[in-house]
């Protein structure tokens, strides 16, 4: 729930749309672009299972990385329903920088969705020339990143799509479309159907557990 700015009480004009003018740290909510970006490239299966370390686990270069709800292993599925910060540390450390930074912005973090709307933020994605391990360990799961709603909510259209626009990114717009006048849409496509697709029912085993 986005709170009602009190400024809009002095004067509508010193009121923030929060949709589109504040950025937030999405935290575990970004674990499904992560995990999703993974599996696209084939560097985890759905079905690898990861040693999650009951929970507390130290990577290689010494940083402490810990589970809220500690777990001996987990399929890389299941990694992102017990949302494993674990788990997600070791399946995206098998990306290259660039291919993380890449992924994050093709989802349209970093970038303005040009709905029309004044005072829009891009959002802050760290630069890839300033990634370093501990950058790639954070987006992991959501951190050293910030977003805003409106970015998040396109970004998991992408999942939510289904047919030929499955794993697509749709242009945002103001004005409702004339089905008389129907116009062509512009898609961009972010990811294989068969990825957006299994990221998505990956998700919905959440409800089970």
């Amino acid at each position: 729930i986005i709170k009602p700015d009190p400024k809009r009480e002095v004067h509508p004009a010193l009121g923030r749309n929060r949709c589109v003018e504040e950025v937030y740290e999405p935290g575990s909510t970004f674990k499904a672009f992560m995990w999703a970006a993974v599996t696209e490239r084939h560097l985890a299966d759905p079905n690898e299972v990861f040693n999650t370390y009951h929970g507390e686990w130290t990577t290689p270069y010494g940083r402490r990385v810990k589970d809220v709800t500690p777990q001996d292993e987990l399929s890389w599925s299941y990694v992102l329903v017990y949302s494993s910060n674990i788990g997600m540390v070791q399946g995206t450390s098998r990306l290259s920088f660039d291919q993380m930074y890449e992924a994050t912005r093709r989802f349209g973090f970093g970038s303005r969705t040009n709905i029309g709307l004044p005072g829009e933020s891009a959002g802050l994605v760290t630069p890839i020339n300033k990634f370093t391990k501990y950058t790639q360990t954070s987006m992991a799961s959501g951190y050293e990143i910030a977003v805003t709603p409106l970015q998040m909510a396109r970004a998991f259209s992408v999942f939510a799509r289904n047919g030929e626009l499955a794993g697509t990114l749709p242009n945002l717009r103001l004005t409702a479309v004339d089905p008389n006048k129907p116009e062509p849409e512009v898609r961009t496509r972010v990811l294989p159907a068969w990825t957006a697709i299994l990221t998505r029912e990956a998700m919905a085993k959440i409800s089970d557990v």
